[in-house]
Parts: structure tokens; C-alpha cells; sequence
């Protein structure tokens, strides 16, 4: 499985610093660590089916709290495949 790699626009290499001087809490809360936090998930050798049902089974067990936290209040998980 390879990471998707896309180079950032020319409006986006100006955008950023721009929004950086006139926001900084978008970086000022990431660099203190208070406003961003990471979970990792690994599925090596599993099949679609099995990474979509621990996702779903991750999902529908967060209390209401953490939805809340997550901002996902009424998170509603619906089957689609291509069957």
C-alpha cells in the first residue's frame, strides 16, 4: 500500500503563511500540543471487510462524551458496498 503524495498549489504555499500570521491559534494549539491528539490503528493483512467492521465497531462504542469531543453528536453508521 503506498501513501497518497500530493505537492501543495502555488495559492496554498501563499495562503499558509498568510493564515499563520493572522491565526495562529491553528498552529499555536498543535505546537503546544493542546488541541491535537493522535490514535493509530494498524490492520496489516487484513481485508477491507475486517478494517470497515473494527471501524464500525470502534465508532459505535464512543460514549456520548467522546462524540461530542469528536464533534459527532448523532453519528449514524449505514452499510454500502458495492454488492
Amino acid at each position: 500500500v503506498l501513501a497518497a503524495h500530493a505537492e501543495p498549489s502555488f495559492f496554498s504555499t501563499l495562503q499558509g503563511p498568510i493564515q499563520d500570521v493572522i491565526a495562529p491559534g491553528h498552529w499555536v494549539g498543535q505546537l503546544a500540543g493542546i488541541n491535537s491528539k493522535t490514535d493509530r490503528w494498524e490492520f496489516a493483512d487484513s481485508s477491507p471487510e475486517e478494517v470497515s467492521g473494527a471501524l464500525v465497531s470502534v465508532l459505535e462504542g464512543l460514549t456520548p462524551d467522546r462524540r461530542a469531543k469528536l464533534l459527532m453528536p448523532e453519528l449514524r453508521i449505514a452499510r454500502a458496498d458495492a454488492s
